[in-house]
């Protein structure tokens, strides 16, 4: 047994061990028979004392969770039993709160007394944020597998994971069966090709997910379907040979792309409706035309649609409308209900007027956004129609009172006819011409008056094959000495042979006297009349111009109605009756003049049949 003066002096004194105990940050206790016998500052500042002293005299088991206890039969708990290894075990604060903590037990002698040093090391924070730490991975992993999008992990090729979203979309049974399997063989044949370029662009922007592209896919039974497929490159840090996954999210789009189409048919049906229906139809945004149909083109006399859309309303919409256009285009956008048809002034793309009557409503989701749809009438022919009746109603009121006239009228015209007829008895033979002269005119104001009768009721003509240019020669004969007076010159290349008109020669020569007559009245200073003759193969065409001062457009366009006339004692009515004889013949007649130009009129009579 070796001596006390061989033994090795203590390194610290008691009191120099009590102060290292005393700053450690680690709790230190010692207790016997399991009441605490010693505790530092930082075993109380665990277990939430104030002093070290509150605890001295405690037993243990008042920081022992009541799950934790041992039976009474047992002394000492089982992870208070020295085993020399470090456990995990929890403590009870005084406050009541539990915090976790990683122990170890020596056996020592304190105060010559055997007893416990208890040495803890604090766990709550770290292993709180360990737990929460897998919680999230947990979290994580059930949203992945959970997700409503398909989420397919692969790598070379080989699908590693693949979600329920995934499985119900390739209708396996479970994951197993599309884990290990190469991912072209859920591709297309029709879209390997963009497949593999799409994932080949993936590894090239590492980190930064691709726009979604539309591919077609297959699922396990062979059905093919289209997908919204969109991938990313994602590095594994955990792995030391630096490996990486690429993510590919997918949707089915199947069902969208059918209603897609189904709705671009639809759309493209209700566009052809629009295209050829016989009514105008214009939609626009905000003023600015996006849409017209081919009526619409022909109603303002486009060449082509793009002379229309992308243009604003008001460039057609006469000035004067604009204000009530504004107006329209903004309450039509407050209510579904269509406005009522108003009219309006157009400007067609040739410059001319027309009157058009509008109605417009509101369409939602064209294009995604709210337009206005406006539907027009061309008015042209009602208005037409409109003068011709308010015209007929004035011919009417002529015709009665023409026939009053001409009743009046006709009886004189026979008794001077008769007499003329006694008087060419009583003279010389060689005065015969102007008794012939005067027979002649009388019967031609005979058929004038007859004419007259003609607006109040039909009459009886006499239609024959006629050679107009003999008729023309005839009429020429009857006006030369009014001509001549006048200081007149007639330009007329007759020796041209033209087809026969069947037609009332009678009537026919009061047209060409009326028309020459106002010819000369149109040069009081003297002049020339031009006289031309054509035919086609329908229509043998009269051409009567003078050299006179010419009509604006606004007068020309009123020669033939009922009064209405340029000369200070006229009656307005020649030309009305002109009208109407030549109508009579299936014809036409029109009038072109400009200021300082002159007048032409074009009479037009269809060729007897024979004659073609």
């Amino acid at each position: 047994m070796p001596n006390a003066s061989s033994q090795t002096p203590p390194l610290f004194t008691l009191e120099q061990y009590r102060f290292l105990l005393e700053q450690l940050p680690d709790p230190v206790t010692v207790y016997s028979e399991l009441r605490i016998v010693y505790a530092n500052p930082a075993a109380a500042a665990a277990v939430g004392a104030r002093t070290a002293e509150q605890l001295i005299g405690r037993t243990v088991l008042d920081f022992i969770p009541p799950e934790c206890r041992t039976p009474e039969s047992e002394s000492i708990p089982p992870h208070l039993k020295l085993s020399g290894e470090p456990m995990i075990e929890h403590w009870l604060r005084l406050d009541g709160y539990r915090i976790t903590v990683q122990t170890k037990s020596f056996p020592i002698q304190y105060d010559g007394q055997p007893a416990v040093l208890l040495i803890g090391k604090d766990m709550t924070a770290e292993i709180g944020y360990e737990q929460s730490l897998r919680r999230n991975e947990q979290l994580l992993l059930s949203v992945v597998q959970y997700s409503p999008e398909a989420i397919v992990l692969h790598a070379d090729d080989i699908v590693y994971y693949a979600n329920d979203a995934t499985v119900r979309m390739f209708r396996a049974l479970s994951a197993s069966e599309l884990i290990g399997r190469n991912v072209y063989d859920f591709i297309h044949k029709d879209s390997r090709v963009a497949g593999s370029r799409r994932l080949a662009e993936a590894r090239d922007r590492s980190g930064e997910r691709l726009d979604f592209a539309i591919h077609k896919m297959v699922r396990l039974d062979g059905e093919a379907f289209d997908a919204e497929v969109s991938s990313v490159v994602i590095e594994d840090a955990g792995d030391a040979a630096g490996g990486s996954f690429v993510q590919t999210v997918l949707r089915d789009v199947t069902e969208r792309i059918a209603r897609e189409k189904e709705l671009r048919e639809l759309s493209q049906r209700f566009e052809r409706l629009l295209k050829f229906l016989p009514e105008s139809i214009v939609i626009s945004d905000h003023g600015t035309i996006v849409y017209c149909n081919k009526s619409t083109q022909r109603l303002v006399r486009a060449a082509d649609k793009d002379d229309i859309v992308g243009k604003s309303i008001f460039d057609f919409i006469h000035p004067d409308h604009h204000q009530d256009s504004v107006r329209v285009v903004r309450d039509v956008m407050n209510t579904f209900d269509a406005t009522p048809y108003q009219e309006h002034k157009l400007i067609c793309c040739d410059g001319e007027i027309i009157s058009v009557e509008i109605s417009s409503i509101r369409i939602d989701h064209y294009n995604g956004k709210s337009v206005t749809l406006s539907v027009l009438r061309d008015l042209t022919e009602r208005k037409q129609a409109e003068e011709l009746m308010i015209r007929s109603e004035k011919l009417s009121v002529i015709g009665q009172l023409a026939a009053g006239v001409a009743h009046e009228i006709r009886n004189p015209l026979t008794s001077l006819r008769g007499f003329t007829q006694l008087l060419r008895k009583e003279l010389d033979p060689k005065r015969y011409y102007y008794i012939d002269t005067m027979i002649s005119e009388l019967d031609r104001m005979t058929y004038i008056v007859n004419d007259f009768m003609s607006l109040s009721k039909p009459q009886l003509v006499s239609y024959r094959n006629h050679d107009i240019a003999e008729a023309l020669r005839g009429v020429l004969h009857i006006i030369e000495s009014e001509a001549l007076l006048h200081n007149i010159a007639v330009h007329w290349d007759d020796s041209r042979r033209l087809p026969s008109v069947r037609c009332d020669e009678h009537r026919i020569k009061q047209v060409f006297l009326n028309v020459l007559k106002n010819a000369i009245d149109a040069m009081p200073n003297g002049g020339a009349i031009h006289l031309a003759l054509e035919a086609d193969d329908r229509d043998l065409t009269v051409r009567i111009r003078d050299e006179g001062p010419g009509m604006p457009k606004e007068l020309l366009e009123r020669i033939g109605d009922p009064f209405f006339t340029t000369k200070s004692d006229g009656t307005g009515l020649g030309i009305m009756v002109c009208h109407r004889i030549v109508e009579a013949h299936n014809g036409s007649m029109r009038f072109t003049s400009a200021p300082g130009a002159g007048t032409t009129v074009h009479i037009r009579l269809p060729i007897a049949p024979e004659a073609k």
